[in-house]
């Protein structure tokens, strides 16, 4: 389970207009590069100081990246001295300078394929590029130079960037394309977790009608089509094959990959949607232990929560308006508090008059004992569990809960209108 972060229409790999910007996201030259290198500053690797100007390889990149901010700029005017929007789209689609562009760094590369020149050009391809040319841009760049990359950057921008058939075929690439345990090790993981963070994605956008509607509707698809058992299967394969092969890498210089696949994959065989909620066993606020199965035959609105974390704090009056709200029906809402001082703890629920039952989670926190049996990553994190102890739903807030919690009560009979209440 992963916080996720918007970052629409943002450039993949953010070159620009400046080729300089790709060397971030590509490895260093090697010893003999960069004595070739020094030989002729303005030239890239493998390049001598014999070559003319228009054949500099570096140079032509630079010509064809002003070139294509020209054409840009042009189009941009055509378009918009256009007198109808067919007329419109006809000169987007007849000049569009994209496709001509992608085709000329492919054969730059191709003609100095040793060389740093040939790397930031597929780079550029990327990030000037959507749709249909951005994935013949980002094949040809994982094809042919892929142990010259920054893998695992490029993996961490397509964590951030708002899911898509495009983005997922990406990183399947990168794992087949990594040229090291660590790398590959990480860009599976990185697929677990981008899968994991489809539908937080689905229910954020459904929540802001304005963004999703600046998404192309094959995106919009993609992201509201829940996935397919084979996809799940994958999913679960991805991590099994962390933990048989890759358990004792260490991941982000803390755990090791072998644990945080661990932890997925429990999540996902215990505790995604249609699966019975494993019991959580634990004490309250008076030291008294108690059960989440105690709770059987109710709806229960299981909420991991701290006072020390803001959206937290702002779901206080949304959860006391739910509590007097359905006093009268079979709802419980049980929080699971994550203050590593239990005196935190309390003080939050006298203070803010937060009158339901609360396991705590014990003094290392979010590093406690619930919060790693259930996989918690992102606070505050809600599950609602139906009376048989089925999740239902996880991951979800504001009018998405009222709306869930609504259709789960009339299933038992009782007809409950939550409108209004945030």
């Amino acid at each position: 389970m992963r916080t996720i972060t918007f970052m629409l229409c943002l450039p993949f790999l953010a070159v620009g207009c400046d080729s300089r910007e790709s060397e971030k996201l590509a490895s260093q030259p090697n010893a003999q590069s960069k004595a070739t290198a020094t030989s002729n500053a303005r030239s890239s690797l493998g390049e001598t100081k014999h070559e003319s100007r228009e054949t500099d390889p570096k140079i032509q990149l630079d010509n064809k990246l002003a070139r294509l901010d020209q054409d840009i700029e042009s189009l941009k005017k055509n378009v918009a001295d256009a007198t109808h929007p067919q007329q419109a789209r006809q000169i987007l689609a007849q000049q569009n300078p994209i496709p001509q562009f992608v085709q000329d760094m492919i054969s730059l590369s191709m003609q100095h394929p040793q060389t740093q020149t040939a790397v930031d050009a597929m780079l550029a391809a990327v990030a000037r590029s959507q749709g249909e040319q951005k994935v013949i841009a980002m094949d040809h760049l994982l094809q042919h130079f892929a142990d010259r990359l920054k893998l695992k950057k490029m993996v961490d921008q397509f964590l951030k960037e708002i899911p898509s058939p495009e983005t997922e075929s990406y990183i399947l690439k990168i794992i087949q394309s990594a040229p090291n345990p660590e790398t590959k090790a990480y860009a599976m993981l990185g697929y677990s977790n981008y899968v994991d963070q489809i539908q937080p994605f689905c229910n954020a956008l459904r929540a802001n009608p304005r963004l999703s509607g600046r998404l192309p509707q094959t995106q919009m698809d993609y992201i509201n089509t829940p996935r397919t058992n084979q996809q799940k299967e994958m999913r679960e394969s991805v991590l099994q094959t962390l933990i048989e092969k890759y358990s004792d890498l260490v991941y982000r210089g803390r755990k090791t990959f072998g644990e945080v696949a661990s932890a997925e994959l429990y999540e996902l065989q215990n505790l995604s949607v249609g699966k019975t909620a494993p019991d959580l066993v634990g004490n309250d606020m008076d030291g008294m232990e108690f059960r989440l199965s105690d709770y059987r035959g109710k709806v229960v609105m299981l909420d991991f929560w701290g006072h020390w974390c803001p959206p937290c704090r702002a779901m206080y009056g949304h959860e006391q308006q739910l509590v007097e709200k359905l006093g009268g029906v079979p709802f419980a809402l049980i929080g699971v508090n994550s203050d590593p001082k239990i005196e935190t703890a309390i003080n939050a629920i006298n203070d803010e008059n937060l009158s339901w039952r609360n396991f705590w989670i014990g003094p290392k926190g979010t590093n406690g004992p619930i919060a790693k049996q259930w996989n918690i990553a992102a606070w505050p994190t809600v599950y609602l569990i139906d009376a048989q102890g089925v999740v239902r739903h996880k991951d979800i807030l504001g009018d998405d809960l009222n709306a869930a919690l609504q259709s789960m009560l009339a299933e038992m009979g009782h007809d409950v209108d939550l409108e209004g209440i945030q």
